[in-house]
């Protein structure tokens, strides 16, 4: 199972309330950290915290509910990110995300090949039993504190497929560009149309080294018409920019909805 972590390693037990007050952070005396405050903050925020500063290990205080997606809220996500996108190389792998997360929500495990794909968003925490170890209540609201990660399984081999990069891939113009791209050369099939079908198509597929798009599949279905305009213009579309890890090209693998509405 490839999986990507959301990992609090070794919960702290120090006392927030004791902690330096800062602009945006508390200052832990005892690790002599800064202390991210993210329990303020909507899910959207904390990953797209995590992914600014994913080369890094963020010590941060966080209700462990910002950390449980549920379906309704990963939709109004990517309804978000696909009214207002952004040039921004992290809202491509922000959606590509939130994109995967919801797919497999609905999807079967089987569908997916686990050797190419992140099946969901894992939450690691690991609890201490001693003493010192205190995990902080406020109504039903469990809040905790530590090192918060974000990462994937390491991946060692430059011709492995990745789902998070230094740099990720990006058609030309960013976001908006790709969908404008798609607005121009996606033909809504006629009988769905006709009958007034709308809905979302999710697609997975591999940037390449050089750009190029390949193994590309239908993760989430609408119809077998609609499936197969996705796959006619994401067959047909021009080279990325490919993603980068210590500045040298990587093949990605990525997840994107495609939306057809009248």
């Amino acid at each position: 199972m490839n999986t990507l972590k959301i990992n609090i390693p070794q919960p702290c037990s120090a006392d927030w309330d004791k902690m330096k007050v800062g602009c945006i952070s508390r200052h832990c005396a005892a690790c002599q950290k800064d202390v991210m405050d993210f329990t303020k903050m909507s899910k959207q925020e904390v990953i797209e915290y995590l992914l600014a500063n994913r080369n890094n290990s963020i010590c941060g205080r966080i209700n462990l509910s910002q950390l449980d997606f549920h379906h309704t809220e990963l939709e109004v996500m990517i309804d978000s990110l696909m009214a207002n996108p952004t040039q921004s190389n992290r809202s491509i792998w922000l959606l590509a995300m939130i994109s995967l997360a919801l797919v497999s929500c609905e999807t079967e495990l089987s569908s997916i090949n686990p050797m190419q794909s992140i099946d969901h968003i894992e939450v690691s925490v690991r609890k201490d039993t001693s003493e010192t170890e205190e995990v902080f209540e406020t109504g039903f609201v469990e809040v905790i504190m530590g090192e918060i990660a974000l990462s994937e399984p390491l991946n060692l081999d430059p011709n492995d497929i990745r789902h998070i990069t230094e740099v990720m891939p990006e058609f030309g113009g960013g976001v908006p560009a790709l969908y404008a791209y798609l607005n121009e050369h996606v033909v809504y099939p006629g009988v769905e149309k006709q009958k007034k079908i709308t809905g979302r198509v999710f697609v997975q597929f591999v940037v390449e080294k050089d750009g190029s798009i390949t193994n590309i599949k239908i993760l989430k279905s609408l119809s077998e018409h609609f499936d197969k305009e996705v796959l006619r213009v994401f067959d047909q579309m021009p080279n990325w920019t490919p993603g980068l890890e210590n500045g040298k090209p990587v093949r990605v693998q990525m997840v994107l909805p495609v939306v057809f509405e009248l």
